[in-house]
């Protein structure tokens, strides 16, 4: 080796790692600042799913401002002015650090929900996220600058890979081991390094003048991207966009609600993206072609099936390997038609519109146009459509080489494909509305009222997703029967006989409506004061069931997020406080943080009791209310009830919560309240700590 060539290398090495470094780096705080803020806000929103989507929506579209941004960089300004723009823009981000939401920008009254989230996140953290969302490109064109005729796609696909790390490393690394403020913190402390590793390299290329004229108007231009080809990378970056909120919705609300599954999907995501653009060798059409027939035959199978006549892993795991299926299909395209580095933010801005506008789709326009939940479905037959395209109209017909069709017959084959399989998802959605009397959807879920059993024991139903939120029998002789997780046997339904039986009056508070069920306890005097967030189960419950209209008791309904409204209220002096705001099996945490708590117990009068409905297939929820009635000397019991078809009755877990030792000595519940065992491991949760993992079924 030559002593200049010996000398080049550790420089060569070292510059490497630089740039490395700081795109690994910016991937990973992209990745940890999303679930952050997100457990951050999602209390103010009653703990809503369509949180992440709303949160996820906004990081798309500050990922694409920041594209615009570097696009304009490149295009518009040499490099030394471009330093001293970003250099600018680094410190005017560390000077809005710490990331935290000002708690005066609470909801209050009548608002939007996503708008306000995004307002809080622009707030909070948009100008940070902003500048880490140009590092991607912008320092893949700096070292193009120093590397001249070196393709930087790989850069692309170490930042995926260290996105994939933050993503991943949230849950099972940061959350079990840290408060909400030390991850405020933590990632402050990395933004800060990240700048000044960003500002070096920026400094560093505004001192190569002479690569300045190669970087704004280069020597040997390629010919720009046809409008057909930036089209085509368009749709090639929203169809897996718009799959992947709309798979993670599907899986945690229709299929199993289990916690962190929404992690698969982007780690799936993130995958594709970085096997794809790593080098081009592991997308091959030949492969992948006749895979993604396989895998659009598996979701149109899924979708006229009963989930419940399959294992729930198989069906999961088939989602999820028809998704990376997909993915590999667009992005190795995307990969396939990425042009030369004089166009690459063009490229950059193109694929963060279309990611942008796959987030628009399932976050804005579906919930105001849809009555259910079709995105996945419009997302797959999107992909087949957009994939017959490029495959029947690529010149080189890479993916058909083996095989002498014209590109008609491959369009027209792909189109029937498109064509049929939404029709085996229409016919299916369909036949599942036949005994559906309504269909309705916003920011909070969807919604679904249903005829259910049969002609002698028919019932109106409440779902949430797959998840049961009240029934009524249509029978009169039992139109007032407590019915699910609110019958006579339930802890609730003990609990509110005893009271019933020992005082004239008995005032009850109620978090989450349903149905409006436990109303049928209420008798003359008793006042009953429900808080709901979602002003369509209010419709539904007047609409559609009795049990609020035939209760004997006052009933008030209260609108908004339960703990917000209690913190304004006075003490209520409730008898009875149940806890039953769950959204199918998904827990709004900061309804069981020991903060909350002490809001419960400033409501309940002496000797009052806490019912919290913990039944759940994924988690076990008693440990944490046992751990935050210990915080305030109070004893906690769980109450398991069995189900009974006859009177419409499911299984439930409740855990009773009191200081009253005449209720819990009371051979009513004394018979059938259980000690409650706590996992080791297992912490208080409060507002700035709080995991899932000691609890996982």
């Amino acid at each position: 080796m030559p002593a200049s060539d010996a000398i080049k290398a550790p420089e060569t090495l070292w510059l490497k790692a630089q740039y490395g470094g700081t795109i690994f780096l910016s991937a990973f705080l992209l990745f940890q600042v999303q679930p952050v803020m997100g457990k951050m806000i999602l209390p103010w929103y009653g703990g809503a799913a369509s949180v992440w989507t709303t949160c996820l929506l906004f990081f798309q579209s500050m990922l694409l401002l920041g594209y615009i941004y570097t696009h304009f960089l490149v295009r518009r300004l040499s490099p030394r002015p471009q330093a001293v723009l970003h250099i600018a823009l680094l410190a005017l981000a560390v000077a809005m650090l710490p990331i935290s939401p000002n708690l005066t920008w609470k909801p209050l009254g009548n608002y939007s929900p996503s708008l306000h989230l995004l307002g809080v996140l622009a707030l909070s953290v948009g100008l940070p996220y902003f500048v880490l969302s140009t590092t991607g490109p912008l320092v893949q064109v700096w070292f193009s600058r120093e590397r001249p005729g070196t393709l930087p796609y790989r850069l692309f696909a170490l930042s995926n890979v260290g996105s994939m790390i933050g993503l991943l490393s949230y849950p099972f690394a940061i959350e079990p081991v840290s408060s909400i403020s030390e991850q405020s913190s933590g990632w402050s402390f990395g933004f800060i390094s990240f700048a000044l590793l960003c500002g070096s390299l920026a400094w560093r290329g505004s001192k190569r003048a002479s690569l300045a004229s190669n970087a704004v108007q280069p020597q040997h231009p390629s010919a720009p991207p046809s409008l057909m080809t930036q089209l085509t990378w368009v749709f090639l970056a929203a169809c897996p966009s718009l799959l992947l909120v709309s798979l993670t919705s599907h899986l945690t609300r229709d299929v199993a609600p289990i916690p962190m599954l929404w992690i698969a999907p982007l780690t799936i995501y993130l995958l594709s993206f970085s096997i794809s653009f790593d080098h081009r060798r592991w997308y091959k059409r030949i492969v992948f072609a006749p895979l993604l027939i396989i895998a659009v035959v598996a979701v149109c199978y899924l979708a006229a099936v009963d989930f419940g006549d399959l294992d729930i892993k198989i069906v999961v795991s088939a989602y999820l390997l028809a998704f990376f299926v997909f993915s590999m299909v667009c992005h190795g395209e995307l990969a396939r038609l990425a042009p030369p580095t004089d166009h690459l933010t063009t490229f950059y801005l193109l694929i963060a519109g279309g990611g942008t506008l796959g987030g628009l789709f399932v976050a804005i326009l579906a919930p105001q146009v849809f009555s259910g939940d079709y995105e996945f479905q419009i997302g797959v037959v999107l992909t087949i459509a957009v994939a017959s395209v490029v495959y029947a109209y690529d010149r080189q017909r890479g993916a058909m080489r083996y095989v002498k069709y014209p590109r008609t017959l491959i369009l027209l084959t792909g189109m029937c494909a498109a064509i049929g399989s939404g029709y085996i998802f229409v016919s299916s959605e369909m036949q599942r509305r036949n005994d559906t009397l309504l269909a309705s959807r916003n920011f909070y879920g969807s919604l679904r009222v249903d005829h259910d059993g049969s002609e002698n024991d028919l019932k109106v139903t409440l779902m949430h997703g797959v998840i049961v939120h009240g029934a009524q029998f249509v029978d009169p002789d039992r139109l007032h029967w407590p019915t699910t997780y609110y019958g006579e046997s339930s802890g609730i339904g003990i609990t509110l006989n005893y009271f019933n039986k020992r005082l004239p009056v008995v005032r009850v508070g109620v978090i989450g409506l349903g149905a409006g069920t436990i109303a049928s306890y209420g008798r003359t005097g008793d006042q009953y004061r429900f808080y709901e967030i979602n002003p369509a189960v209010q419709g539904i419950a007047h609409s559609y069931f009795s049990f609020l209209r035939d209760s004997h008791a006052a009933v008030n309904l209260v609108s908004g997020d339960a703990r917000l409204s209690l913190e304004r209220e006075a003490p209520q002096r409730f008898d009875v406080l149940a806890i039953d705001a769950f959204s199918g099996d998904s827990i709004p945490m900061h309804l069981l943080t020991r903060e909350a708590f002490r809001e419960y117990i400033r409501h309940m009068a002496p000797g009052g009791v806490l019912a919290v409905h913990a039944s759940n297939q994924y988690l076990n929820l008693a440990p944490i209310v046992m751990m935050a009635a210990n915080e305030f000397g109070m004893k906690a019991r769980i109450v398991t009830s069995e189900a009974n078809e006859d009177q419409g009755v499911d299984a439930a877990d409740w855990v009773l919560v009191t200081a009253n030792p005449h209720f819990l000595s009371n051979p009513d519940v004394k018979g059938v309240a259980r000690t409650i065992y706590v996992p080791s491991g297992t912490q208080t949760w409060t507002d700035d700590f709080s995991s899932i993992l000691p609890i996982l079924l």
